[in-house]
């Protein structure tokens, strides 16, 4: 799992967009895209792509949305192949007890915001994607909520070996150890691209303050951070950073 992180307005959407695909015709891009090394299209059913504002049909419960997405979806499969693949990721993402409740919107009561997130990541997932691109996933959503919406999310990244990238914007201590790696930004430059855990150690080169809590440590104050000198090992060696008033 890869958390992108940064101040707003750095390119964390941006570039996740880029990486999915979804950038519009008339915005030039330059590099190449490649997949364990290999040069590649994300066709479909290759990758998924989770907006932070899902569109979700308030009138059908949590069980009907995901059986009317595979039949959209997933026409060539048969009703029990269909009905046993909605019910396993019901259970995969801890829907169980909402299985039959409306999804709701601003006129009907219906399930929870983590509930909503999870679903519309299972919606998703109804492909069987091996990357995943989830767009703020917390958003919005209390420390509790948070944790339990990227705790499915890890779970199906480790069992399935499946490859996550998120935009996450600062997310709990308890959240951010749930990410393999960082990639962190700042003005649409690489701060730090490594493993998730020694990010501090650049925090701390930088002469931050080192504090157990990622979040507050602030991947904003990376935008009016001075340069720090390069730290020993060559996966964390920061960009020069752009000065700011």
């Amino acid at each position: 799992m890869l958390a992108v992180m940064g101040p707003s307005g750095c390119g964390k959407t941006t570039l996740l967009d880029t990486l999915a695909g979804r950038m519009r015709g008339n915005i030039k891009t330059s590099g190449a895209l490649a997949v364990n090394g290999h040069g590649t299209s994300l066709a479909f059913g290759k990758a998924a792509y989770v907006a932070q504002e899902a569109q979700l049909a308030g009138a059908l419960t949590v069980r009907e949305t995901l059986l009317f997405a595979a039949r959209i979806r997933l026409a060539n499969l048969t009703k029990p192949e269909m009905d046993e693949l909605v019910d396993r990721l019901i259970e995969d993402m801890g829907l169980t007890l909402t299985a039959n409740t409306l999804v709701g919107d601003w006129a009907i009561r219906g399930i929870s915001g983590g509930q909503r997130r999870r679903l519309s990541i299972a919606v998703e997932l109804i492909t069987s994607p091996q990357i995943l691109f989830l767009d703020e996933p917390t958003s919005g959503l209390d420390s509790a909520a948070a944790f339990h919406v990227l705790s499915c999310v890890r779970r199906l990244a480790t069992d399935e070996r499946r490859t996550v990238v998120a935009v996450i914007h600062q997310p709990p201590s308890e959240v951010y150890a749930l990410f393999d790696k960082l990639l962190l930004l700042s003005a649409g430059r690489t701060v730090y691209f490594g493993d998730a855990p020694k990010a501090m150690e650049l925090f701390k080169t930088a002469g931050l303050k080192k504090d157990p809590n990622m979040s507050e440590v602030s991947p904003e104050r990376t935008s009016g951070a001075r340069n720090p000198a390069p730290p020993a090992s060559p996966v964390a060696a920061p960009l020069p950073l752009p000065q700011t008033d």
